[in-house]
This record gives C-alpha cells, sequence and structure tokens, in this order.
C-alpha cells in the first residue's frame, strides 16, 4: 500500500469520524488498495485496450453490450462503485432529464466518472461517505457485507473475502504521523462517564471519537460497540448499542 492510499484512507475516515481500520479493509477488498482498479464486466481487457487506443467507437460497442446484458458491473478506483448506483449516476439524471437506459450507456458520463474516480482521495471520500452509516448500524463486519449488498444477505463467499480484508487491514498502520500516535479518546462528560460505567466496559466499549454535537438538542459519542447520546430537551444520556 502506497502512502498515498494509506493518507486517503486515514482523511476519509477521519471525515466521517469512523476509524481508518475497517475502512481500509473495505478499499483492500474492493480494489486490493489500488486507485487505478477498474471493472468492466466482462469486457475489462477489451475495455482497457479500447481506451487506450482512442477508439471511442469500441469504447462504446463494450458500454452497449454491458447494458444489454442487463448488468450494470462498471466501476472504478480504491472504493469500487458503479457508475448506475453512484450519487454521480443521480446528479446526471436530474441534471440531464435522460432515462436510466441512456445514462448507462452515455460514454462520456462514464468517463468522467471514471476520472474522478481515479482520484484516490475522491473514491476515499466517496466510499466513505457510503460506508459510515452501515458502520453506525451495523459495525463490523456486517456493515462491509452490507456495503457488498445493501438490500441482502452476501453469500458466504463474499464475506469470507471481506473476513480476510479485514484481517490485512489489522495488520496495517493506520496512524496520522502528523498526529500524536498514541492519541485515544475518552468519555470527557460526567453524563456519558457514568453511562460507562453503569453499564460496564462489554457492552460501551471505548469511544473512537471525540463528543461532537448533531443539531442543536443532541451530542454523541460513537464506542467499538455502539453510539452514547446525550439529549439535551430530557437532560438524559443513552447508549445505543451497534445491531449484530
Amino acid at each position: 500500500m502506497d502512502e498515498a492510499e494509506r493518507e486517503a484512507v486515514i482523511l476519509a475516515a477521519e471525515g466521517q469520524g469512523i476509524p481508518a481500520e475497517p475502512l481500509g479493509a473495505l478499499f483492500y477488498a474492493e480494489s486490493g488498495m489500488n486507485p487505478l482498479a477498474e471493472r468492466w464486466y466482462s469486457q475489462t481487457k477489451a475495455a482497457k485496450a479500447a481506451i487506450a487506443a482512442e477508439d471511442w467507437d469500441a469504447l462504446q460497442a463494450i458500454i452497449n453490450l454491458i447494458a444489454d446484458s442487463g448488468s450494470d458491473d462498471i466501476s472504478f478506483g480504491l472504493d469500487q462503485r458503479t457508475w448506475r448506483w453512484s450519487d454521480e449516476f443521480a446528479q446526471a439524471q436530474a441534471e440531464t432529464g435522460k432515462s436510466l437506459d441512456e445514462l448507462r450507456r452515455d460514454m462520456d458520463l462514464i468517463l468522467a466518472f471514471r476520472h474522478d474516480g481515479f482520484e484516490a482521495q475522491y473514491a476515499a471520500d466517496r466510499g466513505a461517505a457510503m460506508f459510515a452509516p452501515l458502520y453506525r448500524q451495523y459495525g463490523v463486519p456486517e456493515a462491509l457485507y452490507r456495503y457488498n449488498k445493501p438490500n441482502g444477505t452476501a453469500t458466504k463467499s463474499v464475506k469470507q473475502h471481506y473476513d480476510q480484508a479485514l484481517v490485512w487491514s489489522a495488520q496495517q498502520n493506520w496512524t496520522d504521523e502528523e498526529e500524536d500516535a498514541m492519541t485515544e479518546f475518552a468519555f470527557e462528560t460526567d453524563g456519558f462517564y457514568n453511562k460507562a460505567q453503569e453499564l460496564g466496559d462489554d457492552i460501551v466499549g471505548q469511544p473512537i471519537e471525540a463528543e461532537h454535537p448533531v443539531g442543536n438538542n443532541y451530542v454523541v459519542q460513537f464506542t467499538t460497540t455502539g453510539v452514547m447520546v446525550y439529549v439535551r430537551s430530557l437532560n438524559q444520556n443513552y447508549f445505543f448499542a451497534a445491531a449484530r
């Protein structure tokens, strides 16, 4: 793993307030931590050759073949987001008014999506934005499985793939060298600290971020097993365990 990709993962994780390790596992599973990874269904070799030769008629034919097959398996970058199910696709639909089928075949938009996806930080931020709510709701490893199949159950082989990526990621250094390598978070207020003491470490786990406000009525702090929440209007502290 190059330093640029490592830094991209760290910054993306910090931007979403989640640990870098599971995010790194996600990108390793999706792309092998290769910022230039790309997949064009079963036509990847042919598509890459067409791009290298600047044979745009050939590439358009490949895109049409993929669309005609019923596949949406065109994806790029660390996070391997597919064009069809990306925010960029939805934005293009809103801005152009084109049909789903037209956008699935739009070579210029796909190539622009590819160009952006090959930027490591862009792809890391994009992947982290999708992964963070899954991480907060499901924890690890289920959040990784859900990234692959948001509305269903991942296959056994897919789960094993992500599990192996977690093993790889646990062996990497995700410390931001610009910060104190020994940075640790704590329950800063008496309310969260007392709630943690009441429930115990086995339930609450350890803080993985600093306390921070969400809107005007809430203060939250995620832990290794869930999230602490202070509700100002009720003057009450709560702990919600992540689904497992």
